[in-house]
């Protein structure tokens, strides 16, 4: 019996420190995506909230030629301003206008080739009221102190209700 209550003892003791090298990391990870001063983060959360009016204005305009110009190069290649339209027009027949966004978290998905990809999740209102509970996404590059957009993202969220 004192074997195995050593062993379940053990065990707990391994996932009591993996949840706290996790939580080290992702402490790290949010301290480089945020900064190291609060200031720093509000200039990110300025930051993100920005883009976000700007792209749903752009949305509710159905302006896809200016919104497609946002797009990173990288994005441009993979699908073309038509394409971006029809996927617009689609979304716009779904959800509507969006009315509102505010601004949920902001997350640094990783690095590659010197830029740095993040997403930046908000809560959206629609004038649709089947889809009531609607997120928005943008997917974003950083290249120097460039931003550009890399995906945009408006998705229904399912509930339980």
């Amino acid at each position: 019996m004192r074997h195995v209550t050593n062993v379940l003892l053990a065990f707990i003791v391994g996932l009591l420190l993996i949840n706290v090298y996790q939580n080290a990391r992702l402490e790290e990870q949010l301290a480089q995506l945020t900064g190291s001063q609060s200031n720093t983060h509000s200039v990110k959360k300025k930051l993100a909230e920005e883009w976000g009016d700007k792209a749903i204005d752009l949305y509710n305009m159905q302006n896809h030629q200016a919104l497609y110009d946002l797009f990173h190069p990288d994005a441009k290649a993979k699908i073309s301003t038509e394409q971006l339209a029809s996927q617009l027009n689609n979304l716009f027949k779904l959800f509507g206008q969006v009315e509102k966004i505010a601004l949920l978290n902001t997350v640094k998905v990783g690095e590659k080739n010197g830029e740095a990809y993040f997403q930046f999740m908000y809560q959206a209102k629609v004038s649709n009221p089947k889809h009531q509970k609607t997120t928005l996404v943008l997917s974003m590059v950083k290249n120097a102190d460039e931003y550009s957009l890399y995906g945009f993202k408006l998705n229904a969220r399912q509930s339980l209700d």
